[in-house]
């Protein structure tokens, strides 16, 4: 029963449905239209592809699916209001943090527990933006760093793909951050997907 339940819930969540919720989410939970473009077109269909599991996100793409998704691009392209509007589907719930919130917290508290509760991919908003290595009562904590290390070493026989990340950074950006060992591993762990355009706020 639990499989048939489990099968019906994969053909059901397919790349149409995200894409619908995402449109309806958009306009129902955050007051605005979803913008289809020349530019968003591509990450919508990224996004509404790698969360249904739809083979074309490696056919049509060209992606692999034992990879998590980096997302680049300046703000205002409309990244994280885009999986905004899908964090709550039905086969892959996400888990949105911003990086800027973490820091924050590992600074009054000397650590930040990650809790996944029934969501199943976690996506980390703005990497880059935050403190590198935030000073708490004389110990020095790098986060970010110490996470990819993390995910790389418990994940790397099973692929990474329940982790998105959005940055406004380059590789070379993100390697004066972090160092080149973190650059390395995102490289393996990561599709990355380049969003163009102007700032959608205007």
């Amino acid at each position: 029963a639990e499989e048939a339940k489990k099968k019906e819930l994969i053909k059901r969540c397919d790349a149409t449905y995200m894409f619908k919720l995402m449109k309806w989410c958009s306009q129902n939970n955050f007051g605005k239209k979803l913008i289809v473009n020349e530019n968003t077109t591509y990450l919508i269909k990224v996004l509404c592809y790698f969360l249904s599991n739809d083979i074309r996100f490696e056919s049509e793409l060209g992606f692999s699916f034992s990879k998590g998704l980096l997302i680049r691009g300046i703000s205002g392209l409309g990244k994280t209001h885009l999986v905004r509007c899908l964090e709550n589907n039905e086969l892959n719930p996400v888990l949105v943090l911003s990086m800027i919130e973490i820091t924050d917290e590992i600074k009054d508290q000397g650590q930040y527990e990650l809790k996944l509760g029934d969501k199943k991919v976690v996506y980390l908003d703005d990497v880059g933006t935050e403190e590198s290595t935030v000073n708490h009562y004389g110990t020095k904590i790098s986060f970010f760093k110490n996470f990819i290390e993390l995910v790389y070493l418990k994940n790397k026989e099973n692929g990474f793909n329940k982790l998105m990340i959005s940055t406004n950074n380059s590789f070379a950006e993100l390697e004066s951050k972090y160092g080149f060992r973190v650059r390395s591993r995102m490289k393996d762990m990561f599709n990355t997907i380049d969003v163009k355009g102007e700032d959608l706020r205007g």
